[in-house]
């Protein structure tokens, strides 16, 4: 039978299945190796991660990480990829052309969004 603290907090709860080799740190904010786990869901770029010491999951961007495995590195890679925003369009839904300056703004965001993780363009 779950605990109280654990049956109010949605994101406490027990051990997930993760792989140990996508390990992360995240300190001084908290201690110890954390697990990457899926997509938040929450907003471009944020992902879940598991904290053993804390015994819950919690939501990450890249910019919290302060070192991680090679694996990790390459999944976060992917990860980001796969969650960069689409390029603008026109009213008509056509893509922008490379000149425009829409186009130009979300370029220089997409390059920081994928070292950072986090999306600050209004779409």
């Amino acid at each position: 039978m779950a605990n109280r603290e654990s049956r109010n907090d949605p994101q406490r709860s027990r051990k997930p299945k993760f792989d140990p080799r996508l390990w992360f740190t995240m300190e001084p904010s908290c201690q110890g190796k954390h697990y990457l786990l899926w997509a938040s869901h929450t907003f471009p770029g944020r992902f879940t991660a598991w904290c053993p010491v804390k015994r819950r999951a919690t939501n990450c961007s890249k910019g919290d990480i302060r070192e991680c495995s090679k694996e990790s590195a390459y999944w976060l890679m992917g990860f980001l990829a796969g969650n960069e925003p689409q390029p603008p369009r026109d009213e008509s839904g056509n893509y922008l052309g490379i000149a425009s300056p829409a186009f130009k703004a979300w370029e220089r965001e997409a390059r920081r969004f994928r070292k950072t993780g986090t999306w600050r363009l209004q779409e």
